[in-house]
């Protein structure tokens, strides 16, 4: 049986235990430092406000034990502001074309690498830092995502669910469309050894109820094998 781990920024205290409402962590800081197990419940309190923070999961759950993220209480979504923080590295594999981009660093409120048989739901958020002097149509800027989605060296990824999900107002780069931008974005990349875990690919990919806007490169973008 999994447990579950509540986060307020309201109530919450990083010194607490996180397995109970009243001991929940302040942070997604202390979240990401877990190793998540099959029937893990990372629970959000509604009216929370997470500024500079990201949540970057690297394992899921099994078909039996699912892992859930979700809020609870009463009140507004919890809300991430990722504000350009939660870095990774991103390597597509290669490409043919030698004038796209495929591998570079990333900002992105929520990632979920490698990770099967999960729900993420019942989130506002964002990722749009005020740096100063960026443009639209700058080569360089920072690509950032809401949620991204990689598959890579798992093989089939089954059942990934986003459920009730509020994402705006996140500010990628429009020109590295091989890179992870915008509010939600899937891919698959080459994986370090096939011939031991086969293809990556994704086997039920489920995005219910949500809204995405004022989003760039992409409002939700799924590239890859799949079926």
């Amino acid at each position: 049986m999994g447990r579950a781990i509540y986060v307020s920024s309201v109530n919450g205290d990083d010194a607490n235990s996180g397995y109970a409402p009243e001991k929940a962590f302040r942070s997604l800081r202390k979240v990401n430092q877990m190793e998540i197990q099959p029937g893990d419940q990372i629970l959000l309190e509604r009216g929370s406000v997470f500024v500079g923070e990201y949540l970057h999961l690297y394992r899921g759950g099994t078909k039996e034990a699912p892992v859930v993220v979700d809020a609870y209480g009463e009140g507004a979504l919890p809300r991430i502001e990722t504000d350009g923080n939660g870095i990774w590295y991103q390597n597509y594999g290669g490409l043919d074309n030698v004038v796209h981009i495929w591998k570079g660093y990333l900002s992105s409120a929520v990632l979920l690498y490698d990770a099967e048989y999960i729900s993420i739901r019942n989130l506002e958020i964002t990722n749009n830092p005020c740096v100063q002097n960026e443009r639209l149509n700058q080569a360089d800027r920072m690509n950032r995502t809401g949620v991204s989605v990689i598959a890579k060296n798992h093989g089939t990824l089954h059942e990934i669910e986003l459920d009730h999900l509020y994402i705006h107002d996140v500010e990628g780069n429009i020109y590295d469309k091989h890179l992870n931008n915008g509010g939600i974005y899937m891919s698959v990349s080459r994986p370090d050894d096939e011939e031991k875990t086969g293809i990556a690919r994704y086997d039920g990919i489920h995005i219910h109820h949500c809204k995405v806007e004022n989003c760039r490169r992409w409002g939700i973008y799924h590239t890859g094998t799949a079926r």
